[in-house]
């Protein structure tokens, strides 16, 4: 074995509880379990249980709690005496039933006046309502209310949570049962979808813009990203979303016959600071002289955003005029992180976001969230600027 019975028992004898043995020492408390000594060595420890306690107090206690979930995370042990004494009919029939990654339940908004309707399935109808109704959240169910100016009925929980392939099943069935009824059905999907994580993407201006950064053309971005387009175009954000993609006409001179002379056009180098550090004849010279990818350097000098290779960028000559360098524009993902306190005071800068994420020990993704949304994220404000 790993450890002998001696180091097992000085170990254990420093815990309370067997949970803190099991947290404190993973490896000796189950090296304890396959030698069969655990029942010993933990033998001076505090065994907290509830045997005490009566079924009327622990439906009591149940009350406190709206959801099943909630009770068991913060009651467990009370939780846990519900299911063995089997008073889950008394404790929990006031609690709201909700699914989770495995459990779905068919819903229905409908419009009967109208006969229209729209099925779904969700594993917390009440959550899923409010996604429906948020303006930052495409819905299907809302686009049609606001052009019928009508407001939105509340849903209708058409079945009970079950697995989630059954749930899909079910949903196919009742789709077809209403249009084979004549009804008029908002679903662009045949039905049957999970819905990936269950998440709902919430589209500012931000997060359009971080989308669209991935994109050279306003097309390729429409089409991999629907509804982010259509909310860009609705809200009137295309200068600011779209401002790193070339226009129609200006993508006309990269094609067909006129590539020839673009790739021919001189090109200069400059370094993260803006200082001139060479000047070739055309993409294929800068390529040979500098050994990087032409399809990189293409990618930088007909984008009005700067993309850095190996800290440093190329453009057109023709394009470095000296009102094209001041307003010219760093892509986000070059962009340093930069902390802030509540009175919006500087208090360290990152060259990366995963920089940031490393030195303070909290998470990237939260980190982004907050750059992109402009909300505080830990006690914190958080932004994406230029950092040296």
């Amino acid at each position: 074995m790993r450890y002998t019975e001696k180091e097992i028992r000085e170990t254990a004898s420093k815990y309370q509880t067997r949970t803190e043995f099991k947290n404190g020492d993973t490896s000796k408390y189950r090296c304890a379990i396959k030698m069969g000594i655990l029942n010993d060595v933990c033998s001076h420890m505090i065994v907290k249980m509830r045997h005490g306690i009566t079924d009327d107090e622990i439906c009591e206690i149940a009350k406190k709690y709206s959801t099943r979930k909630e009770f068991r995370e913060k009651d467990a042990a009370t939780y846990y005496l519900v299911n063995s004494r089997k008073l889950g009919d008394r404790a929990f029939s006031h609690m709201k039933r909700i699914g989770n990654k495995y459990y779905r339940c068919i819903y229905i908004y409908s419009f009967d006046e109208l006969k229209t309707c729209y099925i779904g399935l969700t594993r917390d109808l009440h959550i899923r309502d409010l996604e429906h109704r948020s303006p930052k959240c495409y819905s299907a169910v809302r686009d049609f209310a606001e052009k019928n100016n009508i407001e939105i009925p509340q849903p209708e929980q058409l079945t009970d949570y079950m697995l989630k392939d059954k749930a899909a099943e079910v949903e196919k069935e009742f789709i077809e049962k209403y249009k084979n009824l004549g009804w008029n059905l908002l679903n662009k999907a045949p039905g049957g979808g999970l819905g990936g994580k269950d998440a709902m993407i919430y589209y500012d201006k931000e997060t359009c813009k971080l989308l669209a950064l991935n994109y050279n053309k306003r097309s390729d971005f429409a089409k991999n990203h629907v509804t982010a387009y259509k909310y860009t175009k609705a809200n009137g954000w295309d200068d600011y979303v779209f401002s790193h993609m070339l226009s129609i006409e200006e993508n006309k001179q990269y094609t067909g016959k006129n590539m020839s002379e673009y790739i021919k056009k001189p090109v200069l180098h400059f370094d993260y600071k803006h200082n001139l550090i060479g000047e070739y004849e055309s993409i294929m010279d800068a390529c040979r002289k500098t050994n990087l990818g032409r399809t990189g350097i293409k990618l930088q000098v007909h984008h009005k955003t700067t993309y850095f290779l190996n800290g440093t960028y190329f453009k057109f000559k023709s394009d470095t005029s000296e009102w094209y360098k001041e307003n010219m524009k760093f892509a986000v993902k070059d962009l340093g992180v930069v902390q802030y306190d509540e009175d919006m005071n500087k208090i360290r800068q990152y060259k990366t976001l995963k920089e940031a994420g490393v030195k303070t020990g909290l998470r990237t993704v939260g980190i982004s969230t907050a750059c992109c949304k402009n909300i505080k994220y830990m006690g914190y404000y958080w932004k994406r600027e230029y950092v040296e």
